[in-house]
């Protein structure tokens, strides 16, 4: 997958944060900018395809599972809480 298909301009390469996209049923990294290279140490071309949980550490991995089985029963559904969406800003 590429940044365009997702509608992403070029500021997901030029953003000083991490930004990693994975894939909701397999939680597979389908994309990665060069801050998540500076945060994590892989390449994108090493990160696209591993498991996200690879990047949790060891004693938060049983809250992501819990997060992730969360997520799955609630299919077709995206979770935003009570946060209003970006781009409906200002309130």
């Amino acid at each position: 997958m590429r940044r365009e298909d997702f509608g992403i301009g070029s500021l997901f390469e030029r953003v000083r944060d991490a930004v990693i996209v994975t894939e909701a049923g397999s939680g597979r990294v389908i994309l990665w900018n060069p801050a998540a290279t500076r945060v994590f140490g892989y390449p994108a071309s090493e990160a696209i395809g591993m498991l996200v949980e690879a990047l949790v550490p060891e004693y938060l991995k049983e809250h992501h599972r819990m997060g992730m089985a969360r997520y799955g029963e609630r299919e077709g559904e995206v979770p935003t809480s009570n946060r209003r969406s970006f781009w409906s800003y200002p309130p």
